[in-house]
Order: C-alpha cells, then structure tokens, then sequence
C-alpha cells in the first residue's frame, strides 16, 4: 500500500502515529529524509492514513491582507531574539495563562525536535531559527493530552507540521490549540548538519561535544553559523565557508516537498503566520530605523484567536499595520514554495559518491569559496592598513 508520492510527502510522522496497528514506521532515505515504510503483514488496508495525510487532503487557510511588523519594548528580548521577539512573546503570555508551549530546539544529540515547555525560563531554547527537518511524531499524543486536560496549547512549527497537527486533533479540542505557523522557506537534511560539524571538527575549529545550541542566521537577516556551549559562543563561521549554508542558501538540500509544497500560499493555515518583515528600511514607515537593523517580526493573523492573542501582545510590542501584499514583496515564501535549484540533481548524483561536503564544494567553489577567500583577503589587507 502507498501513502503518498516520496515527493509530495512532508516526513510529518502522522501516519505512524495513527495507524492502528503500528504497521508504519519512519524511516531515513539516503539523504536522511523521514518517510513512511509500510509492513504489508501488518496493515489492514483500513486506509486511515491516507484518509488523514495532509500531503494528500489539503487543509484550507485563510488570506487576510492585514500584517504587522512589530518589534518588542524589551530590548533584552530584541537583542536575543532572530527578529522582533514576537515568538518569545506569544510563547510568554501562554504561560502566563497557565497553559503548554511546543516548539523547536536542539536536543543533546544536536537533533531537532518538539519540546513540551511549561515554564518561561526555558523559552530561550525555542529562539532562533532551525533550519534541518525536525521529529514532530513524538509531540502529538503529548499534544492531544494536553488538550484532553483542558490545558490550552501553543503549537508553532512550518506550515505542513501544522496541518499535521490540525490533521491529528479532533474537533471538538481544537477550541485550545493555538497553532502558529512560521514563513518557511524548505527544511534541509540533517545529515548535511552532522557532515558540516564533523568537517569543522576534522579542522579543529571546534569541538562538537561541547556544542549545546546553534544559530544559523545574523540579526536582521542573512546567513551566519554561530556554535554555542553553556551561552556563549565557540565558533563562527560566515556563509561563504559553510558548505552547510551555501547548499541551503541555494536550494540545494531541501527535502523534495518543500520544492512543490502545497502550503507556501496565500492562504495561509493556523491561527497566525509569523517571520521575519524583510527589508522593511527600504520602505516609508513609521517604525524608527535604526531599531529595524535589530530585526522585525511579521505578523498575519488568520483566525479570530490568531487575531485575539495578536492583540494582546501588541501592547509590548513597537507595531505598525501594513498589508501582506508589502510583506510579501521581500518575502516570497509567503506565497511560493522555494525554487528547486538547478544543481539539485547533479548534488544527488555526486553525493552518494563523495558525500555532502565535497558534492557543495564540487558545485559551488567558483561561486563561493574563490569570493569568500577574495573577501577575506581584502579584509585583512584593509585591517592590516589601518593598523587593526
């Protein structure tokens, strides 16, 4: 039996959770992508999973052309925050009302996956954003009893783990799930994260059992590794020498559904869309600039309890009301999945061969590594001439 086309299906896990006779297990493809294996003794036909698989019965959204771009008050949760600190502070005022947040972190194994958070200092783990696939399987029956306990529930994550979720939870509980959808622009494979740190280690530029955190993009925008144990930072490395960020920056390893995904749209599911409100300063707007360098969080609601718990927070937050059309016009993964790049299938050919490092490298070391040492060159000649 077959669920889905392999590049149609998202790797959300669902199917495994719901199959009532465990037939379904996730399994890594070769480039370390989930997908769904079926023990053919074991299953039924029932065809549940078909029935619920959100790759296949597409949820509907909902297109509201009214946006905010927002920033917190608190400079200390701006400073810490990938943009404005929208996020931390959705997350907080949930908290606050004695309910349970999900959200991405790292675990000890550097993996990513959905943690239950009940308390607001650990928030700062939910920071930042992660850009490999994560396990959401294992969040959803801690979800459903969550909401069996009447606890009112925060779940953000990409737009397919949110219709995994909303495709998971019945009805009559949705009333306290509050789903939170991220601007998404594809989730890269992990392996391709473990061949980055295991190369940087091969170097000595770090010592990846020390690694507890990691961030992947600069304040304001652009890519930028930054490596932390215990808070602070170990390493950093710029985007023209990460064979990480160059294959993600060009759509080079992205899972095969986020080329075609069928919720980087207009319409837009969950109670509320939120990211990055990108290159704001080149725009009139109210909001004073040199605040804009720190980062501007994006906001769409698209439900009332999206809209209510918007509302709530603005009052902590610096905001003005644009529309989605000018949010969109620097952003357009608002509305379009991620290009598939043109080298993705000349990357697959040579991966299986020389592995993600040396495949990026094969691809791009004219583009980017010539530049990046070019760059470098100019710095330090610059650095040198001004006695720095």
């Amino acid at each position: 039996m077959k669920i889905c086309d392999n590049n149609q299906c998202t790797g959300c896990g669902l199917c495994s959770i719901i199959c009532p006779l465990g037939a379904i297990t996730m399994l890594n493809d070769k480039y370390d992508f989930l997908h769904p294996v079926i023990d053919d003794e074991k299953c039924i036909k029932c065809g549940l999973c078909v029935r619920k698989c959100p790759s296949i019965n597409i949820i509907e959204g909902c297109e509201n052309n009214v946006a905010y771009a927002a920033y917190s008050k608190d400079e200390s949760i701006h400073e810490t925050s990938q943009s404005g600190g929208l996020a931390f502070l959705l997350e907080k005022h949930v908290l606050n009302c004695n309910g349970v947040v999900y959200g991405q972190a790292f675990n000890n194994q550097l993996e990513v996956s959905w943690i239950r958070i009940d308390d607001a200092k650990d928030l700062y783990k939910l920071q930042m954003s992660k850009y490999v696939q994560g396990r959401i399987d294992g969040s959803f029956k801690e979800v459903l009893n969550d909401l069996k306990k009447g606890n009112l529930v925060l779940f953000t994550g990409t737009p397919c783990q949110i219709a995994a979720i909303l495709s998971f939870v019945p009805e009559k509980l949705k009333e306290k799930l509050l789903t939170i959808s991220f601007v998404c622009g594809g989730v890269a494979s992990p392996k391709n994260l473990y061949d980055q740190i295991e190369k940087l280690q091969e170097k000595n530029l770090i010592n990846k059992s020390l690694i507890d955190n990691i961030t992947f993009r600069k304040k304001g925008g652009g890519y930028y590794f930054r490596f932390f144990s215990n808070g602070k930072i170990i390493y950093e490395q710029d985007d023209f020498y990460s064979d990480f960020l160059i294959a993600y920056g060009e759509h080079l390893n992205l899972r095969e559904s986020c080329y075609n995904c069928k919720y980087a749209r207009t319409d837009r599911i969950g109670d509320l869309t939120i990211g990055d409100y990108l290159a704001l300063d080149r725009y009139t707007t109210s909001l004073p600039r040199n605040e804009l360098k720190k980062g501007v969080s994006l906001a769409i609601p698209t439900s009332e309890k999206g809209s209510y718990i918007l509302q709530t927070i603005l009052k902590d937050m610096e905001y003005e009301k644009r529309t989605t059309k000018d949010a969109a016009l620097n952003n357009r993964r608002l509305s379009s999945p991620s290009e598939r790049s043109l080298f993705v299938d000349t990357y697959r050919r040579l991966y299986p061969i020389y592995g993600f490092n040396k495949s990026v490298h094969k691809i791009f070391w004219k583009r980017y590594y010539w530049v990046g040492y070019t760059k470098h060159r100019i710095g330090t000649f610059i650095r040198r001439a001004i006695g720095k």
